[in-house]
């Protein structure tokens, strides 16, 4: 039986706007789902409207330009619940993705970590994806691992 690629969700749940009174932020929760060889791990997390863009602004230039760091950091203080990097995976156009999951309520001893490599045109369509969930407030964006990585 063939295992299932390698995968990365971030679901939208609910947003917070606040975009009148940018003192308070502009909130957006999201469910995240890492699954690799047999390993699965949840998280629920706030992140504020600015390191989205950031994180979006990062994915843009590293699809177009296949250099650079696309990393996303989420958490409480020093607790992290959720850690996306992506980075170019050699010379061959193809990128690895690194994403490390923690619960909440007891981050230090419920976290998961995966790392997968993906085809360029992953990164091309979660991009998009992360872009209309900046814009329409819905839906997810997901990266899934280049199913030949392990043969």
């Amino acid at each position: 039986m063939r295992e299932s690629p390698p995968e990365l969700v971030l679901a939208l749940t609910e947003y917070e706007d606040n975009r009148g009174d940018r003192s308070k932020g502009d909130w957006t929760a999201f469910t995240a789902i890492v699954a690799s060889r047999g390993f699965r791990g949840h998280t629920h997390f706030w992140v504020s409207r600015d390191d989205l863009e950031a994180f979006e602004t990062a994915l843009r230039a590293l699809d177009e330009h296949l250099t650079g760091v696309a990393e996303l950091v989420c958490g409480v203080g020093t607790d992290e619940y959720l850690r996306v990097r992506v980075v170019p995976y050699g010379g061959s156009g193809r990128l690895t993705v690194q994403a490390m999951l923690a619960e909440p309520r007891d981050p230090i001893h419920q976290r998961v970590q995966a790392g997968f490599v993906i085809l360029p045109n992953e990164l091309t369509a979660f991009r998009a994806a992360m872009r209309r969930l900046l814009e329409s407030r819905a839906g997810e964006a997901r990266l899934a691992g280049d199913p030949e990585q392990g043969v």
